[in-house]
C-alpha cells in the first residue's frame, strides 16, 4: 500500500522538473533571441549604419533615474 506523503511526494517532484525543463528552454530561446540581436546592432555599428535615436535614449534614462 502507498501512503499519500509519498504519493504527494513524487507528484511534487515530477511538476517541479518538468518546470525546471520549461524554464531551461525559455532561457535558452531567450538568449538566442538576445544574441541575434547584439549580432545585429554590431553589424550595423561595423557598416556604420547604426542610428542611436537619442530622444528615446535620454528619456529611458531619465525613467531610470526617477
Amino acid at each position: 500500500m502507498i501512503n499519500a506523503v509519498k504519493q504527494g511526494f513524487v507528484a511534487s517532484a515530477n511538476i517541479s522538473n518538468s518546470n525546471q525543463v520549461s524554464k531551461e528552454v525559455r532561457t535558452e530561446g531567450t538568449q538566442r533571441v538576445e544574441n541575434d540581436r547584439l549580432s545585429k546592432i554590431a553589424q550595423q555599428i561595423k557598416n556604420g549604419e547604426y542610428k542611436l535615436d537619442m530622444g528615446a535614449t535620454s528619456k529611458a534614462i531619465a525613467d531610470d533615474f526617477l
